[in-house]
């Protein structure tokens, strides 16, 4: 499934704007050719799509979001003479993938073939085949997992792939000149093979795996904790500890237990990188949960990853202030990506005149080409996942007695370069 190294790094066509750009509510969407009422070939006055929220948790604002959508998109279709509404009906799945899957088939089962939602990888990936065979679609706005299938166009993911990571990453990794990175992942997890095999890939230095066993028992990881020191000394040896880097592809449990573990400098004396950082504005202890007493330990090892970046725009200011005032926090990607998801569908919806996921489908990656929305450009690959972001690098930096999440630079896709800042 890998996308060559060439391909990653094409530059997303300047986006000429046109007389016919529409302009909605501050984001601009190139208009290929407004159907007008009496021949965009939709039956149906009102458009039903189905809003799969993954669990309670987030059930407020997915509400929240997709009522603001709703008001939105059939403001614009008034506006533009267009006779037909949209309406969203919110589901919640409880955070069970059997629940996500029997919504989603209850939408199927009544026409509607139209799905926003999913958000969490297992949840998609019970219904993708379903979908697939079926002829719906889903756009998801937080599946990640790499697949090994292509998804669209039954499919398309609003949240970049794990696996698209590994550019950002491999650049942060190179750009300080780390010549021999230990690969620290899960035995028996796919997703840790893929991720390792785009890093090789992409890097130019030399890898040495160092695995743990995620059902291991705790003296099997401590072997393998030695391991890791073993093999960080030995590089450190080789190229100086200013060439050697740490990649952790795991979670925070074992994280925990490998720097609790020891005292050794070697652990200590490198950077870490990590993968998954989708929730490094939270608090260490949020996101790290052994590490609530005392997440200096963090600030050690830097533990730096990307996230991708929301580009300040019209739309992002609007949405995140409104959302900003009824949730007393600002709008994550995810969420971003929710309002942008409907968006997209009603306006394919109107583009292929159809209500049929595979009409609608056909239409997404050309919609979410010049849609520019809360989280900016909405390009999908071939794939049907989100490509062309930029990424933010983040890590834990102790200041005084308390370690803060920091922002260490920013990765641009333009120019496939680091900005490393000062601190």
């Amino acid at each position: 499934m890998r996308d060559s190294k060439q391909f990653r790094r094409i530059l997303i066509p300047t986006i000429i704007v046109m007389a016919a750009v529409v302009f909605v509510i501050g984001f601009q969407y190139l208009d290929q050719g407004k159907k007008e009422p009496e021949s965009n070939g939709l039956e149906n006055d009102t458009v039903t799509i189905g809003v799969i929220c993954p669990c309670t948790r987030e059930l407020e604002a997915y509400k929240f979001l997709a009522d603001l959508a709703e008001q939105d998109i059939n403001k614009h279709l008034n506006e533009q003479e267009i006779s037909q509404e949209f309406k969203f009906i919110v589901s919640d799945a409880q955070g069970d993938s059997m629940n996500a899957f029997d919504i989603a088939k209850q939408h199927y089962d009544s026409g509607n073939k139209l799905i926003v939602g999913l958000s969490w990888s297992s949840q998609m990936d019970t219904f993708f085949s379903f979908a697939k065979e079926r002829g719906c679609l889903i756009i998801s706005p937080g599946s990640t997992q790499p697949w090994p299938l292509r998804l669209a166009p039954s499919t398309y993911r609003l949240y970049p792939a794990d696996h698209l990571y590994t550019v950002p990453l491999v650049e942060a990794v190179e750009s300080v000149n780390v010549s021999k990175v230990i690969f620290l992942s899960l035995l028996h997890a796919s997703f840790a093979d893929i991720m390792r095999e785009e890093f090789i890939a992409e890097y130019n230095g030399e890898i040495i795996d160092v695995q743990i066993d995620s059902q291991g028992t705790d003296s099997e990881l401590e072997q393998a904790t030695e391991v890791l020191k073993d093999e960080i000394q030995g590089a450190i040896n080789e190229h100086g500890e200013n060439h050697v880097a740490v990649y952790f592809i795991g979670i925070s449990d074992h994280l925990e237990k490998i720097l609790g573990s020891t005292t050794e400098d070697s652990i200590f004396s490198v950077p870490w990188f990590v993968w998954n950082g989708y929730n490094w504005h939270d608090d260490p202890g949020t996101r790290y949960t052994g590490f609530e007493e005392d997440a200096s330990v963090l600030s050690r090892i830097k533990l730096i990853g990307v996230h991708p970046a929301i580009p300040d725009n019209p739309v992002f200011t609007r949405i995140n202030g409104l959302y900003l005032e009824r949730f007393g926090e600002p709008i994550s990607m995810i969420h971003g990506n929710l309002y942008d998801g409907l968006w997209i569908t009603a306006l394919s919806v109107i583009q292929a005149g159809s209500i049929d996921g595979v009409d609608v489908g056909e239409k997404v990656p050309e919609i979410a080409k010049h849609y520019v929305g809360v989280s900016g450009n909405c390009s999908l690959n071939d794939w049907g996942d989100r490509w062309g972001v930029d990424w933010t690098l983040y890590g834990y930096k102790l200041e005084g007695n308390t370690t803060k999440v920091t922002q260490f630079g920013l990765y641009s896709y333009t120019t496939g370069k680091i900005t490393w800042y000062d601190n």
